[in-house]
């Protein structure tokens, strides 16, 4: 999927309008990945699914971009991620 930003959006000196979060090419070893890797810095949460920092992990991954640039994206832009990304681990 492609999200498109209302604004340009600067991270770490590149300039980003939109970014390609592929999440039908994920694998499920990709998505325990990241189970995993949040398991391992302390992360608890209930329902994976229905957690932004995990949807950011997972967006992230997706977009083959480091989590850092999620999580510093405006919240409606956060917000608009994690919901395509809830709305697909619902699916």
């Amino acid at each position: 999927m492609e999200i498109v930003f209302k604004k340009p959006f600067k991270f770490e000196g590149n300039e980003y309008n939109k970014l390609d979060i592929d999440l039908d090419a994920m694998t499920g070893k990709d998505i325990t990945d990241e189970l995993n890797i949040l398991s391992n810095t302390g992360h608890i949460s209930a329902s994976a699914p229905l957690d932004v920092t995990f949807q950011a992990h997972l967006a992230a991954r997706a977009a083959k971009q480091p989590v850092e640039l999620i999580m510093a994206l405006p919240a409606p832009e956060f917000m608009h991620i994690c919901q395509r990304v809830q709305n697909f681990l619902l699916s």
